[in-house]
């Protein structure tokens, strides 16, 4: 579990990610995503009251032998609309898009 209100577990496999869950501190669940080596997975940040902060693709590089964010990630106001869009290559930021 982390700091503030909101905890995270991940499930791995040897050396993989599998799965991640965010819980609120009373112990419901906010959210959990998937990961595998083939088809990658969706991370999430989230907020202490629960809200989802950003949604953020990800894919797995074999040489590395860990997850990249790569594609579009979204990033949210407290009222839950997109703040800015965050593209992402190989984990590197690669352009940003302020939604109005």
């Amino acid at each position: 579990m982390t700091a503030g209100n909101c905890g995270l577990w991940r499930s791995t496999k040897p050396g993989y990610l599998t799965q991640q869950t965010h819980y609120l501190r009373d112990g419901a669940v906010v959210i959990t995503s998937s990961f595998d080596v083939q088809a990658g997975g969706t991370g999430y940040i989230v907020n202490d009251d629960g809200s989802i902060r950003a949604k953020v693709p990800y894919r797995f590089s074999p040489e590395q032998k860990e997850y990249f964010a790569h594609g579009n990630a979204e990033y949210y106001d407290l009222d839950g609309t997109v703040e800015k869009i965050v593209e992402f290559q190989n984990g590197v930021e690669t352009k940003e898009t302020t939604k109005p």
